[in-house]
């Protein structure tokens, strides 16, 4: 099992809550434009901080990982150099997600402003 078939049920629990939390705002009978306003400029400033540093922050310790593991005797290190290479690609997955967010999420808002982050420049 690799790396990305080991943390796919977490990236679709992350995916689940955001479709939750986006239901829930959907569900209001009064205010209900303002609730997925809102639904959609959390997830977008959560996308574009949070993801995105953690992507980066996963990519910078796949290279640390994977520099460190040029030391190691040679049964240890390609287990070492496996396991880098599954940070530095869920970094890259992650940092895609958060580059792709903006864009996704006007198409999804349906509005005239198709980047979300002219939209919701200071929620």
């Amino acid at each position: 099992m690799t790396k990305v078939e080991a943390n796919l049920p977490n990236i679709l629990r992350v995916l689940m809550t955001a479709f939750v939390l986006l239901g829930t705002a959907l569900s209001g009978t009064s205010g209900a434009q303002s609730n997925v306003t809102n639904a959609i400029c959390s997830v977008y400033f959560v996308v574009n901080d949070a993801v995105f540093i953690l992507a980066l922050t996963l990519m910078i310790l796949g290279g640390a990982v994977y520099s460190g593991a040029q030391i190691l005797p040679g049964s240890a290190r390609g287990q070492v150099q496996a396991y880098a290479m599954g940070l530095v690609i869920g970094g890259t997955i992650g940092a895609i997600i958060a580059m792709l967010a903006p864009w996704l999420l006007g198409q999804i808002f349906s509005t005239s402003a198709t980047n979300i982050a002219t939209f919701c420049p200071g929620f």
